[in-house]
């Protein structure tokens, strides 16, 4: 039963980001979500079908890592009592149940690193698969076309930069891994990394290039001491190039369009500071963020976006869940980060580049975070869950 598990999570993993239908209202979100909160369902029903639920407390966690996720559940349950509109509520609940049960999934049925290489390798084939989609969209790479072209299965090209941007880190300290991974395997995450690293250019993300560069910076700290010394100059030189790419990405101006949308998110912001003014033990509600919000929409917001565009999320996930589950919900989400932070369990001997680049992804999502949806984009919140599972584990080599 285990094995049919473990088999089904990577099935899950590459799935969830390549899936799209046409025949549903919403062609790309909502049959993500469908298939996440329904895979997870299965997948959680087989192992308590195996007893496996009892693994939870025999596996290798901190007590307060489990009571950090208890706790930002119960605050987010409790937080529905002030939501305005139920049914957004308990739909919210629902996406955060299909992320807590991923984590307890991965969390039980991946024991040993060859089962994390697997979920790892999904999750960059999928990424690959899904730039592939993209070129025949668009029928080729083309510099020059919007970036609203790359969108792929995605249905919009941040949360696709964001999905193949936490790829990146993963294939690039999986291809460092002398001793836990085969050759071809090693060249095949190379390729993948320079591969996913030119359709994050394509779709001009600058929160994308914000998260990376913040990513690059703590590897090529973790790592710098482990090459002899011609690489450390490659690497230095590589990491400036890097950086000085993304510098001018996020510095460099593309018109009225790129400042009004900058100004969009200021003023999405400062609406949502007010929410939180108001409503700051236990928010507005799990999921009502769209609900208030235009209660506390400015003058200047108003101005700036244009008609027939409405704001749902507050395009920073800290201040969304600050805003719909108040400050006790903020502290227990932080608790769970610190949580992870004070494990890292796996940055040693031949797992150390695999930790390393799961530290990274993670920063890459968390940096992006704050400018645009994470935890509720269906791929990018399967990610973080997962990262956040795989982090958490101490695995038999």
């Amino acid at each position: 039963m285990t094995k049919i598990v473990q088999r089904g999570l990577v099935l899950l993993v590459f799935a969830v980001p390549l899936v799209f239908s046409h025949s549903t209202t919403e062609v790309f979100g909502l049959i993500k979500w469908t298939l996440l909160e329904f895979g997870v369902l299965v997948l959680l029903v087989l192992l308590l079908l195996e007893a496996a639920g009892n693994a939870i407390l025999r596996k290798g966690f901190s007590w307060s890592f489990n009571w950090a996720i208890a706790a930002f559940c119960a605050v987010s349950l409790i937080s529905l009592l002030k939501a305005v509109n139920k049914y957004e509520g308990v739909m919210s609940l629902y996406q955060l149940g299909a992320g807590v049960g991923l984590f307890f999934v991965a969390a039980n049925s991946i024991k040993e690193r060859r089962q994390a290489d697997e979920i790892i390798l999904a999750m960059v084939l999928s990424g690959v698969a899904a730039c592939m989609l993209s070129i025949y969209q668009v029928h080729g790479i083309k510099l020059g076309a919007s970036r609203l072209a790359y969108t792929s299965s995605f249905g919009n090209p941040i949360f696709f930069a964001q999905y193949i941007s936490l790829a990146i880190p993963l294939s690039v300290f999986m291809a460092l891994e002398k001793e836990r991974v085969k050759p071809y395997l090693r060249i095949f995450f190379a390729i993948a990394a320079l591969f996913l690293l030119v359709f994050v250019i394509l779709a001009r993300s600058r929160g994308v290039y914000l998260g990376l560069s913040a990513a690059f910076i703590f590897a090529f700290i973790s790592v710098y001491n482990k090459f002899p010394k011609k690489a450390k100059l490659a690497l230095t030189m590589a990491l400036v190039v890097f950086l000085s790419g993304s510098a001018i990405a996020v510095m460099s101006s593309r018109g009225e369009r790129v400042r009004f949308r900058n100004l969009m998110r200021l003023y999405v912001w400062e609406g949502t500071f007010g929410m939180i003014k108001d409503n700051p033990v236990l928010g507005v509600g799990t999921g009502n963020f769209k609900v208030v919000y235009p209660l506390y929409r400015s003058a200047e917001e108003r101005r700036v976006t244009p008609k027939l565009v409405t704001y749902t999320k507050a395009h920073n996930d800290f201040l969304q869940i600050w805003s719909e589950t108040g400050t006790l919900g903020l502290i227990c989400f932080l608790w769970i980060l610190f949580s992870v932070y004070r494990r890292r369990p796996l940055q040693q001997g031949t797992a150390a580049y695999l930790s390393v680049g799961l530290s990274a992804a993670m920063i890459a999502l968390l940096v992006q975070a704050f400018f645009n949806p994470l935890l509720y984009v269906p791929a990018s919140s399967m990610g973080f869950w997962l990262l956040l599972a795989l982090s958490t584990l101490r695995l038999a080599v």
